[in-house]
């Protein structure tokens, strides 16, 4: 009888170890996605001739889009949830700990939100996705969230941006397939109108969202 207790006791040890191991291995294996506000802080970003700041709006899409992920089953990581930055004030240091973060947690993708401006001209209008060459994972991680912001019908289609065009530190320097989210021009007054609402940003992130799990699903 002792034996056959003894036993039995081992047999639940062994079980509940494996459910563990089975399951902290399951955790570490999600889905994870960085998603960077860009700016902050003491960085204003581009600022709309009506004094509309650029970090708010990358903010507060930033932080609807991380719920949407997360009630998809993705894990979320965020380089800023609010107007405090950790990172000394200057660019270098914000860009490195942006980049730092992502590869610290292993991100499968890193998504950097902003916002453009046009000093030329305030016709200039439409989202853009940057990413860093054409052919890759990365490419078609930034026609997926393009192709979904486009369909909402906001603005102009300014389509796919290279490193060609102009390399961007956060692109070269994380390790996740990366893109770069340009919502419009808080130059154009048309633009700023739409992205300054709640109802708008609130579509951009279900854009930005669809196209990322329309990425992944077509990856797995």
């Amino acid at each position: 009888m002792k034996r056959n207790l003894s036993g039995l006791i081992l047999s639940l040890i062994i079980s509940v170890t494996a459910i563990f191991m089975l399951t902290n291995c399951t955790h570490n294996d999600q889905f994870t996605v960085c998603i960077d506000a860009g700016h902050g802080g003491y960085d204003n970003g581009t600022k709309s001739p009506t004094s509309i700041l650029e970090k708010d709006i990358n903010l507060k899409v930033a932080l609807k889009l991380g719920k949407i992920l997360e009630k998809n089953n993705i894990k979320v990581v965020y380089t800023r949830t609010n107007d405090k930055v950790p990172w000394p004030s200057n660019q270098k240091s914000s860009l490195k700990e942006r980049c730092y973060i992502s590869n610290k947690a292993k991100a499968d993708l890193f998504i950097s939100i902003h916002c453009n401006y046009d000093e030329f001209s305030s016709i200039t209008r439409g989202p853009e996705t940057w990413c860093r060459f054409s052919e890759t994972p990365e490419e078609n991680l930034a026609k997926n969230i393009q192709n979904e912001l486009v369909n909402l019908k906001y603005s102009h289609n300014r389509g796919l941006k290279y490193e060609k065009n102009g390399g961007l530190y956060v692109l070269r320097h994380t390790k996740a397939v990366s893109a770069l989210v340009e919502l419009g021009f808080l130059s154009n007054s048309k633009d700023t109108k739409f992205l300054i609402t709640n109802k708008a940003q609130e579509k951009c992130a279900q854009a930005i969202a669809r196209g990322i799990l329309n990425f992944k699903n077509y990856k797995s």
